[in-house]
């Protein structure tokens, strides 16, 4: 593969559900999918050598993707995206196929019915339900466990087979009492939104009686149902029950940068996901939401966690902030996909080798020296909890990073003083005769690291040029430190900058990375249990959604909240996080 932005999206897509899209030369969609694990899935096609795969290979040039909560919502998604985008090789949805929903007809009876294509004459609608979801089996479960009207007879003088059997509500023959249907009906909003323990318990004691008499079948198809029913009544949050306009967005920022993202639902579905990106010292975002809706004539309905005055102040049409739990379910969406763009963003604009090649070449004049720099080192430590440091190695040469040779290593836990951790990261990785010697060595760090790691270099007699990238006191990489001492500011808005800073997040994060994965489950676990209130379920839930102790810290109310689901608690991790971060 000669594409290398293209292969850095391959190596950087996360291991969470959602749905990718393909893109040609010509910056066409040619293939939409599904995933539980979009990092597995879009990779397979670069390793299988199946016709399918071979086919999309000669053509991807470009990919993107939308990140969802769970395997359900990229299911719903991706027939919405398919439907817009009509991609030629998704043949087989191309026929604005939909899914099922189950409705319930309006007064005089109240009746089931699966529906695909919503309308609002019915009194209530459930789903959709995609494929996988056997719509059939669950519309007869309701009918069985929840009845309401299911014969076609009306006044008659005599109950009919179903309501001698317990599935109809009897309205056929007789006045039922409003109450009832009204309870039958709560019970099934109640299920939908996810309340399945009654519904279960009462499939599972068919099971038993189907086993009990010996009849398996009977019992196997129950048991599969039993396994559906919580997925299938879990709250999706990749379309509205409404047909409404909505606009989602979200931000994340990082030292350098903010992304806003804005998911777009048209007539209740998920339809499209863009990113824009800002450097954080630039307040001035107002003109991009101004360039965006300033010609829009419809009504738009915007969920967002941002600065309201930018939406409001600025916008021609009418903006309302909503506070329902759904709400908040897509609002995380949205936080993710803002959070999941930015390294790639990195990824991206520093992934063309010629450009690399010249920001070698710029940096070398900026040292003034004179062997020509075509392989750098670059080393971090990490020790978050001041304990079990590890260390971490990448490499690049001549423009392009060479993933195969970055390295971890697990430090002297004896050593507690930071240059000294990375002189014994260096000497781990260069006494070891297969490392061949960089041109530059680049450390995170300053003047004590440069001193310490020199030593090192002598007693090896190694002879590359090093340097440390240098913080200033509100902890922003401001100037190169070189290997004479001296300082040498960098310019903020230069390419060399953010190329550097590039380098240093990308070592931090394959550093914390491998740190984390010796010790932060761990971690996470036995700091945020210690916090009243905070069950392991919360912190698993923390853990899988938005990440690690100082990604929970980042994330706002609204976000910590719709997973929480507890306003109390949720300002208790945040107030506890504050100060944990903040020692």
């Amino acid at each position: 593969m000669n594409n290398y932005n293209l292969k850095n999206k391959l190596i950087n897509i996360p291991k969470k559900p959602g749905c990718y899209l393909f893109k040609n030369k010509y910056n066409d969609f040619i293939y939409v999918g599904k995933a539980k694990n979009l990092f597995n899935r879009v990779n397979s096609y670069f390793k299988n050598n199946d016709n399918k795969s071979k086919m999309l290979r000669e053509e991807i040039v470009d990919l993107e993707y939308i990140i969802t909560n769970n395997e359900k919502e990229s299911l719903i998604l991706e027939i919405n995206l398919i439907q817009k985008h009509q991609p030629k090789y998704n043949i087989a949805l191309n026929d604005n196929k939909s899914y099922p929903y189950i409705a319930i007809e309006n007064k005089p009876y109240y009746k089931y019915k699966i529906i695909r294509k919503l309308n609002q004459k019915y009194y209530r609608v459930y789903g959709p339900l995609p494929d996988g979801s056997k719509a059939r089996q669950i519309f007869n479960l309701l009918q069985i466990f929840y009845p309401l009207k299911k014969c076609n007879l009306t006044n008659s003088n005599k109950p009919c087979l179903y309501y001698q059997i317990n599935q109809c509500s009897g309205s056929c023959f007789k006045k039922i009492d409003p109450s009832y249907n009204k309870n039958i009906i709560q019970n099934i909003d109640k299920l939908f939104s996810g309340k399945t323990e009654d519904i279960k318990k009462n499939i599972l004691s068919i099971i038993m009686n189907y086993a009990d008499n010996l009849q398996f079948e009977q019992a196997q198809k129950y048991k599969e149902i039993l396994e559906k029913v919580e997925w299938i009544f879990d709250e999706q949050n990749v379309t509205f029950k409404n047909k409404g306009n909505y606009d989602v967005i979200s931000s994340y920022q990082d030292e350098h940068y903010i992304v806003y993202n804005r998911t777009i639902y048209r007539m209740g579905l998920l339809i499209s996901n863009e990113q824009k990106i800002f450097y954080a010292f630039n307040h001035e975002h107002s003109w991009y939401f101004n360039s965006i809706y300033k010609d829009i004539k419809q009504k738009i309905t915007i969920i967002h966690d941002i600065n309201e005055e930018i939406l409001i102040d600025n916008l021609f049409i009418k903006v309302k902030k909503i506070n329902k739990s759904n709400d908040k379910q897509k609002l995380l969406i949205s936080y993710k996909n803002a959070k999941d763009y930015l390294p790639n963003y990195y990824l991206s604009t520093n992934s063309n080798i010629q450009k690399n090649i010249a920001l070698f070449d710029e940096l070398r004049a900026l040292l003034q020296i004179e062997q020509k720099i075509n392989k750098i080192d670059i080393f971090d430590v990490s020790n978050l909890y001041k304990d079990n440091p590890v260390g971490a190695v990448i490499t690049y040469e001549f423009g392009k990073a060479i993933y195969k040779k970055w390295r971890h290593y697990k430090l002297d836990p004896v050593l507690s003083y930071d240059p000294h951790r990375m002189q014994d990261l260096v000497y781990q990785h260069y006494n070891n005769p297969n490392n061949k010697h960089p041109d530059l060595i680049i450390l995170d760090g300053a003047l004590e690291h440069i001193k310490s790691v020199k030593t090192i270099l002598d007693s090896l007699n190694m002879h590359s040029y090093c340097i440390g990238l240098t913080k200033d006191s509100d902890h922003n990489t401001n100037y190169i430190t070189n290997q004479n001492l001296q300082k040498i500011k960098l310019n903020k808005n230069s390419n060399l900058f953010y190329f550097l800073f590039f380098l240093q997040e990308q070592i931090h994060n394959y550093a914390i990375n491998y740190f984390r994965k010796t010790k932060i489950k761990k971690d996470i676990k036995s700091i945020l249990l210690s916090i009243p209130g905070v069950s392991l379920r919360m912190v698993n839930l923390l853990n899988t959604n938005i990440g690690s102790i100082y990604d929970i810290q980042k994330a706002n109310f609204d976000i910590i909240n719709s997973i929480i689901k507890n306003k109390n608690t949720t300002n208790k991790i945040i107030n506890f996080l504050k100060e944990y971060i903040k020692n």
